[in-house]
This record gives C-alpha cells, sequence and structure tokens, in this order.
C-alpha cells in the first residue's frame, strides 16, 4: 500500500547482472543517497541481508560495528577474510586502513607481465587480449585481435607465445575474469597452457582482507581513481555513446570500425 501511495518505494537490491544493466546508474544514484550496502561490491547479497536481519540497513551503521580485536596469526594456506565492517569504516573516514601486511616480493629486472582480456559474456566470447612488460627499463606491449571465434584458437596461440617468453616471470591481472579466460580458452581448443595458469597473480588477491581502500567495489576504474588514473577511452566515447566496452564491440560488428581501435585504447590502458 505505501507503494501504491507513493509513501515510500523500495529501493533496488544488487545481483550478478548489474554492470550489465542499462539502469546501473539509476540504481547506484538511489544506493548512495540512501547510503545503502548495496553500494558495497565486495559485500555478497546474502550477507548483506543477514545484516539488514539485524537492522543494520546503511554503511554508516555498518561502520559503527567495527572493535579492534586481537588477531590470529594465518598459516600460509589460511585466506585472509574481508571485513565490511572495516570496509565501511574506510569509506566513513575516506581513508586507507591497512588491516594486515601485504607480504609483496619485489625482484629487479623483469618483475612480469600484465595481462587484459575483453569479451562478450553473453557469447562466451574472447576477442581482445592485451599484454604489458613491467620491470626495469622495460616497457613493452603486445595486443591480439580476434574479429569472430574462428580467430580465437589464433589469438590464444599468440598470447601463449607471449607470455612464456617472459620464462617463469608471474602474470598479473585484476580479478578473475583473465584466469577464466586463458583456462576457457585452453579446454576449447585443446592447448596445453597449465604453465601459464600457474604463473597468474590476481592482484585483487594481494591486497583482499588485507588493504581497505575508501571505495565502494573492487573494480580497477573505481581503485585506480584514488591514484590519478583516467581512461581516454572513456573520456572520449562518453559523448558519442554508453560508456561500456561490450556496446563497444557490438558498433563496431555493425560496421563502425572507429570503435575498434577504442577498444584496443581501452585495453592497454587496461593493462597500464
Amino acid at each position: 500500500n505505501d507503494v501504491l501511495l507513493n509513501k515510500k518505494i523500495p529501493l533496488p537490491r544488487r545481483c550478478s547482472h548489474c554492470n550489465l544493466c542499462e539502469y546501473r546508474s539509476h540504481c547506484l544514484s538511489a544506493w548512495k543517497e540512501a547510503d545503502s550496502l548495496d553500494l558495497m561490491g565486495p559485500l555478497g547479497v546474502k550477507a548483506a541481508d543477514r545484516l539488514r536481519s539485524k537492522r543494520i540497513e546503511t554503511v554508516h551503521q555498518l561502520s559503527l560495528t567495527y572493535r579492534p580485536r586481537r588477531r590470529r596469526k594465518l598459516s600460509k594456506v589460511d585466506s585472509v577474510p574481508y571485513k565490511p565492517e572495516i570496509h565501511a569504516l574506510a569509506l566513513e573516514r575516506n581513508s586507507v586502513i591497512v588491516d594486515r601486511d601485504l607480504n609483496l616480493q619485489v625482484t629487479d629486472g623483469v618483475h612480469g607481465f600484465i595481462l587484459d582480456f575483453e569479451g562478450l559474456p553473453d557469447e562466451s566470447l574472447y576477442y581482445l587480449c592485451g599484454i604489458l612488460a613491467i620491470g626495469d627499463n622495460v616497457d613493452c606491449e603486445a595486443q591480439f585481435w580476434a574479429d569472430d571465434r574462428d580467430y580465437e584458437a589464433a589469438m590464444l596461440g599468440k598470447c601463449i607465445e607471449r607470455l612464456r617468453a617472459g620464462g617463469d616471470c608471474p602474470i598479473y591481472h585484476f580479478g578473475s575474469y583473465d584466469f577464466k579466460a586463458i583456462r576457457t580458452l585452453g579446454r576449447r581448443y585443446g592447448v596445453q597452457c597449465e604453465d601459464v595458469l600457474h604463473r597468474m597473480v590476481n592482484v585483487i588477491g594481494l591486497f583482499y582482507g588485507r588493504v581497505y581502500f575508501p571505495v565502494y567495489t573492487h573494480g580497477l576504474k573505481d581503485l585506480a581513481s584514488l591514484f590519478g588514473a583516467k581512461w581516454t577511452a572513456l573520456e572520449q566515447t562518453s559523448a558519442l555513446a554508453e560508456v561500456n566496452p561490450i556496446l563497444w564491440r557490438y558498433l563496431w560488428e555493425e560496421g563502425e570500425n572507429l570503435w575498434k581501435e577504442i577498444l584496443l585504447v581501452y585495453n592497454m590502458e587496461d593493462c597500464r
């Protein structure tokens, strides 16, 4: 009845399709106005529902539940848990909170590769692979494009060849999408790539549960914005079309060649 009388309109709820939804900006505005828990990407939907059952419905309320406790020592096989109350506190204070050491090891010379894939999730198609070599006095980039599924195997072969040329150095990627891309394509075309998969390092796993940033999600764009990173491709396309690489790919398939160049720039800027 409240909804029908326009007295109280319920907030939308986050789901797995939010990043692809055309109404995402509307939901984000509503969540920010209400300081909703749905803003916190790492906080699962079920975990958010459990907090709401305890009458904790906003990021501010969640931040007030933080209580410093003695931490047990983790073994090498233990995973570090995500603590939403610390994340909420970092958002409230607009500051970075370090809960545990990162224990990073940096070596001289070539430090590794940065890998980024672009694809169409609904079609299980991977059409672009970007590789950036990082290290002392090293700045080498490579990109491999697949017009359609017939060219996927060739793209994968060139990608694996380039990565193997780096020896045993780590391959850094952001999120699980790139690891799944290599594994899926390897199985699809019968390409042995276990050695490459074992070298892959998810950057999110390096700080997950250890360092909490004053951003709502662990998305690359959100985190990189803290350090002043900008995507010229996003600025260039904001006036031409919706800021969505999936849409850009479809526009290229319709014959607008401009979008391929934009996707190539966008992909390499993801790596950088």
